[in-house]
C-alpha cells in the first residue's frame, strides 16, 4: 500500500483486498494502522519491522518481525500453494475515478517474473538497487519477484535522501527509477560537469 495515501485510500485498499495481516515500517504507520483497524474487519494483525518502532503494547493483534519469526518454526507448514490462488491485488491509481484493484494469481505473478528476469537479463551475480516504491506493481513483479527468481542481489537505500549516494556507493548493475529520478540524476551529473 502507498504508504502517502490518506486514511480512506489506505482503509479502502485494507478492505477492498481482504487483508488480514499488514506489514508496517515505522511507528507513524503503526500508528495510523491502530486508528484506522476498526474500519478495516479482516485485518487480524498487524506487523511491526523493527522492535524499535513497537511499544511492546499488550495489543495482540500486533507483533513484531522477529515475534513472528520466532513463532514461523514451531507452527504447522502452510498447505501447497495454488496456481490460480490470489497472490498480488494491484491497485490503479485512482486519477480517474476510484481507485480499483485488480488480482493477479500466483500463475500470472510467476509468470510475468520470470518474463521480466528474462528480457532484462537478471543473473545471480548482478546487484540491484530497488528506487522505485515497494508498492508499485512494476516494482513487485519487473523488479524485487524478478530479481529473487534469478537470485539477484536486492539492495535497498537507506532513505529516500540517500538513494543517490547510495546509488554511487553501490554500484548496481541493475538500477530502476521512475523517469522523474532519471532526470534528477542527469540534472545532478550536468551540474557536476559544469
Amino acid at each position: 500500500i502507498d504508504p502517502h495515501l490518506d486514511a480512506d485510500g489506505i482503509v479502502t485498499q485494507l478492505v477492498d483486498s481482504g487483508a488480514r495481516v499488514l506489514f508496517v515500517a515505522g511507528d507513524r504507520h503503526l500508528q495510523r494502522v491502530r486508528r484506522l483497524r476498526a474500519r478495516c474487519p479482516a485485518l487480524e494483525r498487524t506487523v511491526v519491522m523493527h522492535e524499535q518502532w513497537y511499544d511492546g503494547g499488550d495489543d495482540a493483534g500486533i507483533v513484531t518481525l522477529a515475534d513472528l519469526e520466532a513463532g514461523a518454526a514451531s507452527e504447522v507448514a502452510l498447505p501447497p500453494g495454488r496456481a490460480d490462488a490470489p497472490a498480488i491485488v494491484v491497485f490503479s491509481s485512482g486519477v480517474t475515478g476510484p481507485a480499483r484493484g485488480a488480482v493477479l494469481s500466483q500463475r500470472a505473478a510467476v509468470a510475468q517474473a520470470r518474463r521480466a528476469a528474462g528480457l532484462l537479463g537478471l543473473r545471480a551475480d548482478d546487484e540491484r538497487l530497488v528506487l522505485t516504491p515497494l508498492h508499485h506493481v512494476m516494482e513487485r513483479v519487473a523488479g524485487v519477484q524478478a530479481a529473487l527468481l534469478a537470485g539477484t542481489i536486492v539492495n535497498f537505500p537507506e532513505s529516500a535522501e540517500t538513494a543517490l549516494l547510495d546509488l554511487a556507493e553501490l554500484q548496481p548493475t541493475v538500477v530502476q527509477m521512475s523517469p522523474r529520478a532519471w532526470g534528477r540524476l542527469r540534472s545532478l551529473i550536468e551540474l557536476n560537469l559544469a
